[in-house]
């Protein structure tokens, strides 16, 4: 499928010559990334700049002019990105920005460098702006190439990109540490009770993957804890195989339950001991966080829970 990809790319840049809508086109994601290569079933991920960005993303009618389409939908009007997939095979994610936003992003950057002159522009007009250039630099940070350029845009990217450059979260936050470690119990117990009724699927449903990313947070929290803030843990679990530490991929499997009883507890078991681990490193790494952890309460609840169902 790897044809399949360039042969899309090469449509996607013959579509842009002759199109005068199109300004700047950036790939990026796997395809963009010097880190990581993409495999044969990697998506296409693109950033378009337009003039007419709207029209693209309420019209599907330009997908033909690349290839032919098979599925197409956009995501709420929160994401600037549609999904196709192609009759090769092929993904490909797309996103569409003015192009007078890359303009006024370099004029913004200049701007903000000079405290007087920042303090004139009305707060809701920084708050749009930042957040739009926070966003793509989130969609850049791991690599980019320019696909094509009509004219001197990726000069003014570079340049609000300094200024707009992206950070990461702390990995380490009380807050959330808090928030994670008290949902997690909660939802733990509304699981058990809703297996001993014997709702599977709400189990599922409604705990289960709440569950696994409070889990997946305390994994990426521990991880950065032994390898530093900057250690790389990618997003939704990608390559956890490859960065988390060999005991809790070793337990991984275990996590996951079949749509039986007697496996959803094991599942749910398993869930609860991989994050009671890591979850009381953390806390005892980090006493100043003060965070209050219903383990015990909890663990009692959900064994009462679990002799009812038998």
């Amino acid at each position: 499928m790897a044809s399949n990809q360039e042969q899309i790319i090469n449509s996607i840049r013959e579509w842009a010559v002759r199109n005068k809508d199109i300004d700047f086109i950036l790939i990026t994601g796997s395809n963009g990334n010097d880190g990581r290569l993409p495999d044969a079933y990697s998506d296409i991920d693109v950033i378009v700049f337009c003039k007419r960005s709207p029209y693209y993303r309420t019209n599907s009618e330009w997908l033909s002019e690349i290839a032919e389409p098979v599925s197409y939908f956009h995501w709420p009007a929160t994401r600037n990105l549609s999904k196709i997939y192609f009759a090769n095979g092929v993904c490909l994610d797309i996103g569409f920005i003015s192009t007078h936003h890359l303009a006024w992003g370099k004029r913004y950057a200049f701007i903000r460098k000079y405290k007087p002159l920042y303090r004139l522009i009305p707060r809701i007009v920084r708050g749009k702006v930042e957040a739009l250039f926070n966003e793509f630099s989130y969609q850049i940070h791991r690599g980019y190439y320019p696909l094509i350029d009509k004219g001197d845009h990726e000069s003014k990217m570079k340049y609000a990109r300094e200024v707009f450059a992206y950070k990461k979260a702390k990995s380490f936050e009380i807050e959330r540490l808090h928030q994670s470690v008290n949902q997690f119990w909660q939802y733990a117990l509304q699981m058990a009770v809703k297996l001993q009724r014997k709702e599977f699927f709400t189990a599922k449903f409604e705990c289960d993957h709440i569950m696994k990313k409070e889990l997946l947070y305390i994994i990426e929290m521990y991880t950065k804890s032994i390898q530093g803030e900057a250690f790389e843990t990618w997003h939704k679990g990608r390559y956890i195989e490859q960065w988390a530490a060999p005991f809790i991929t070793a337990q991984l499997p275990g996590v996951y339950g079949r749509y039986e009883e007697e496996d959803a507890w094991k599942s749910l078991m398993a869930m609860i001991e991989l994050f009671s681990e890591l979850s009381h490193s953390l806390i005892t790494q980090y006493p100043e966080a003060g965070c209050q952890n219903p383990e015990r309460y909890f663990r009692e609840w959900i064994a009462d829970v679990r002799k009812n169902a038998v």
